[in-house]
């Protein structure tokens, strides 16, 4: 009995928890974004005509790039704005200015900007991190200053968007790549319209389930009392998956769509207008056939003549011609938010001619491990700033003049190091030699002499 007793308490206790956790879900829209995203960011690996790696071009860091959207850009918009009549030597000392400018003191090119100096390879697992840590603090500003991502960009169709013509400037975009970044998404920095799309998805989801359950279950009540709660966790969570990624899509989408940091391209592609006009046809009429499948399933549930006839008549046709309608609605965008995305995907959709223009660009040099680790060393720079800044102890513009100071000798430290690697390689063998002698003479020293005896009879034996 105490047993039973303690069960009881414990399904009483689950059922307040699920009850309070469905009425938080009914009426909390902070609760609905995802709390970290998950974002595949993609980059193609580019060489020189020698097959020199120069570095990775990320075309999500160029769209921001193209609106001063970058951390770097956006602290010396900030930095002039506070300080406008600063010397170039101030300038100088701050943590962006060697990510903007060249040694020379010219600007660096938005594609300058989104090119990653990484060597990258599938089998180095650090240089995937680095890319990685390159991409990620720029999504994350992005959602903590509450503005859109940048446009969504396949790697599969960077190439032919963006790099069509790189070749002007000797070099070749020779590899597609991805990586997964994970970007946290607090609650309290979530935009009105990111909590109203996943508010409105994941509700959507329930009545959509609840829809499915009463198509499986209506015409056999026996069944439904069986069945019902595992078709409804089921089916809840399959759908709430698919609403949760149309809303994402959307957002992203809209985000190149309509907001005004990424609304406008410079000039349309009548190639790209004709391909994408033709390919969303094709997705619009699938996305019909299931706007009338679901219209029409809807409104031959059993529930409307067996479970509802106590409702007055026009009001059972309102509800039904309504619950019709939103599923066919909900049915319609999935299908063509989730076919658009995989056309997307492999084949590219968009009326922007997004080429580079690379007769005003110069040759980047190819890449040395050492400038991979002296670039490097100064997102360690910047990554200090921004915690220094997420904690509550924003730097001031001089401690970040003298932060820039000590990077600044770790980047003499580093040229000290690589000045003679030659030499330092040849010293490190031979020492590795001299020592694989000693130890040989050590062994030869403690290892038991043979008996001149048991010599003999061994020659003997043979």
């Amino acid at each position: 009995m105490a047993r039973l007793t303690f069960d009881l308490g414990d399904l009483y206790q689950d059922t307040k928890q699920m009850l309070s956790e469905f009425i938080m879900f009914l009426r909390e829209p902070k609760e609905a974004p995802p709390v970290v995203r998950n974002i595949k960011s993609a980059h193609w690996i580019l060489k020189d005509n020698n097959d020199n790696p120069v570095g990775s071009f990320a075309p999500e860091l160029y769209e921001l790039a193209l609106v001063r959207g970058l951390i770097a850009q956006q602290e010396e918009d900030a930095f002039n704005a506070a300080t406008p009549d600063a010397t170039l030597a101030q300038k100088q000392n701050q943590s962006f200015y060697s990510s903007l400018y060249h040694a020379d003191g010219t600007a660096k090119t938005a594609f300058e900007l989104s090119v990653l100096p990484v060597i990258y390879s599938d089998y180095n697992n650090d240089s995937i991190e680095k890319i990685r840590a390159y991409i990620k603090p720029e999504l994350v500003n992005r959602v903590q200053n509450g503005q859109p991502l940048p446009p969504l960009e396949y790697k599969y169709i960077t190439k032919s968007d963006y790099l069509k013509n790189i070749g002007l400037i000797n070099l070749k975009a020779v590899a597609p790549r991805d990586v997964t970044v994970d970007v946290e998404n607090p609650a309290e920095k979530t935009t009105r319209r990111e909590r109203a799309f996943h508010y409105i998805a994941q509700r959507a989801s329930l009545v959509l389930t609840l829809l499915m359950v009463a198509a499986l279950t209506a015409s056999t009540p026996a069944w439904f009392m069986v069945a019902a709660m595992g078709v409804l966790l089921a089916e809840w969570c399959g759908k709430e998956f698919g609403t949760f990624g149309t809303a994402e899509t959307l957002l992203r989408d809209l985000s190149s769509l309509f907001l005004k940091d990424f609304r406008w391209g410079d000039k349309v592609s009548l190639k790209k207008t004709i391909k994408t006009g033709i390919l969303l046809a094709a997705v619009g009429s699938v996305a019909l056939t299931a706007i009338t499948g679901a219209w029409a399933g809807v409104l031959a549930l059993p529930l409307w003549n067996a479970g509802l006839t106590g409702f007055a008549a026009n009001a059972l046709t309102a509800l039904q011609f309504g619950t019709a309608g939103f599923a066919a609605s909900a049915g319609g965008l999935m299908t063509f938010v989730g076919l658009k995305d995989a056309i997307h995907f492999f084949w590219g959709l968009g009326i922007w001619d997004k080429q580079i223009d690379f007769s005003k660009e110069k040759q980047l040099p190819a890449l040395t491990k050492e400038a991979e680790l002296k670039e490097y060393n100064h997102v360690h720079e910047k990554n200090f700033v921004a915690d220094c800044k997420f904690a509550g102890k924003a730097l001031d513009a001089q401690q970040v003049a003298q932060l820039h100071g000590i990077y600044a000798q770790l980047d003499a430290f580093t040229d000290t190091v690589f000045a003679q690697p030659q030499v330092k390689a040849k010293a490190s063998v031979t020492a590795l030699k001299d020592v694989r002698e000693a130890n040989a003479k050590d062994k030869a020293k403690v290892a038991p002499k043979p008996d001149a005896k048991e010599q003999s009879k061994a020659k003997k034996r043979r």
